[in-house]
């Protein structure tokens, strides 16, 4: 599987980077996979985060979730659209050691 941290933005992935995501209502995004430390941030509406063993958790407006590195489905919960601050950062090496994106 690709990891999804790696992809080219055409800004340098030598740091963190910070996405804005508009989640459309009752949508279903693609999976999210990444070696990258996860900072979500939800700006308005909520989010459903699906984990690739099965475990649902819904993020309302003003919820945060920090996630280790590990593949997940993104969507909305209702007709609700959802408005997500994302912010990825600190490629993390299989043993632990710690480098920046990319």
């Amino acid at each position: 599987m690709e990891d999804m941290g790696l992809t080219e933005t055409g800004l340098s992935n030598n740091g963190t980077i910070v996405r804005v995501v508009d989640f459309p209502p009752k949508s279903i995004r693609l999976v999210h996979w990444s070696m990258t430390l996860d900072c979500v941030y939800v700006l308005k509406g909520g989010i459903l985060l699906t984990l690739d063993g099965g475990s649902r958790t819904k993020v309302c407006e003003s919820d945060s979730v920090i996630q280790q590195p590990t593949q997940c489905t993104v969507g909305t919960m209702r007709q609700m659209p959802g408005l997500v601050l994302w912010l990825s950062s600190l490629r993390l090496k299989t043993n632990g050691e710690r480098k920046g994106v990319g």
